[in-house]
């Protein structure tokens, strides 16, 4: 099972937004656990990957695969040999995350500093009831056109029920059905989503420097499911330039007509105390004037149905999109998939749209 709060400190760690007593706390774990030190390597190269090859402008060297769980490239730099050693991008890890290790005789003597992102400002942006608290039910209309409104599949707003207790507070959400009040829904699409549109107009100035980033999170659990094959969670976020009328029918019609994309996914657990972390991070573009939320389930049974599927005990809960700008340069690439790097905490695979 994975330590959340060692995760958490090292990501504010990655971030640079650890207090005094953060800092301390991160320092001592790693001075006396080697599991703690793995577990830092592990998530400060998926760190370095994104932004060594945003700072060299190898968009190539981050692509999406670093949201899907499959193997990460190996950057290249110009006029220099591909082929980078386990030590040196071990070195190259430790230097982008703020870590300098040294060795003496049989010692490891550790130390750290933030790393130099200088000026952050991060910005939360408002997700309309992203912990479900209002107990305000979802709207079964499809992708939505409003902003601050969840929409999508039939879907409820609950307490705790089946063994499940909210990951915060004293409500959650939970898919009920694959289809909507939208007819095209029902006996050709398994899935359930729910979807909100998040106004970023306010930020352009700050967006436009071609620096922004969303970090972005939701957490996921699930009643124990008696099969071998488990349901998928999936998380994404999409940026969108112009009018949010585009949505149903870019979603409808395979229109693609996002301009950066990021997503995870990982594999159900049987574990009803233990709620599963989705993290990504997304490059915004600098014309972006609205994202996309979406949460969504995939059924491990795929086999056609005669109307909707139901599902037993799917839920999600605390879903958070912070915009972090620095003043660094950096290069947004071009094209419909931005720089992306994700984290999920358990069973991570493929992630095809």
């Amino acid at each position: 099972m994975k330590d959340e709060r060692l995760d958490d400190l090292i990501d504010q760690h990655l971030s640079g937004s650890l207090n005094d007593d953060e800092r301390r706390e991160l320092g001592h774990r790693l001075l006396h656990s080697a599991a703690d030190r793995e577990r830092f390597w592990q998530l400060a190269e998926t760190h370095v990957l994104l932004h060594e090859g945003l700072q060299r402008g190898l968009a190539h060297a981050v692509d999406s695969s670093l949201c899907t769980g499959s193997a990460a490239p190996v950057p290249t730099f110009p006029g220099r040999s591909p082929r980078i050693s386990w030590r040196q991008w071990r070195l190259l890890t430790a230097a982008a995350a703020g870590l300098a290790l040294g060795v003496f005789c049989s010692s490891a003597a550790w130390a750290f500093v933030v790393p130099n992102y200088r000026n952050i400002v991060r910005h939360v942006l408002a997700v309309a009831n992203a912990g479900f608290e209002s107990g305000e039910a979802p709207l079964p209309n499809g992708v939505p056109v409003r902003y601050g409104v969840w929409s999508g599949d039939y879907a409820a707003v609950v307490g705790t029920e089946q063994g499940i207790v909210p990951k915060e507070g004293q409500r959650m959400f939970r898919f009920l059905r694959s289809d909507s009040l939208e007819p095209s829904s029902r006996g050709t699409i398994l899935h359930g989503n729910i979807y909100q549109v998040v106004d970023v107009r306010h930020l352009r100035a700050v967006i436009a420097t071609g620096t922004a980033a969303v970090d972005w999170s939701a957490w996921f659990n699930c009643v124990p499911e008696h099969s071998v094959k488990k349901t998928t969670l999936v998380a994404s976020v999409w940026a969108f330039t112009g009018d949010t009328a585009i949505l149903p029918r870019n979603w409808a019609e395979k229109l693609y007509q996002e301009t950066a994309y990021s997503s995870w996914r990982i594999t159900g657990d049987d574990d009803l105390h233990s709620w599963q972390r989705i993290s990504c991070t997304m490059m915004v573009p600098t014309n972006a004037d609205f994202l996309v939320v979406e949460l969504k389930v995939i059924p491990a049974d795929l086999s056609p149905v005669d109307g909707a599927v139901s599902f037993a005990g799917l839920y999600a809960d605390e879903v958070q999109l912070v915009l972090r700008v620095d003043d660094r340069p950096q290069i947004v690439a071009s094209g419909r998939t931005q720089p992306v790097s994700g984290l999920g905490l358990r069973e991570s695979t493929s992630s095809p749209r």
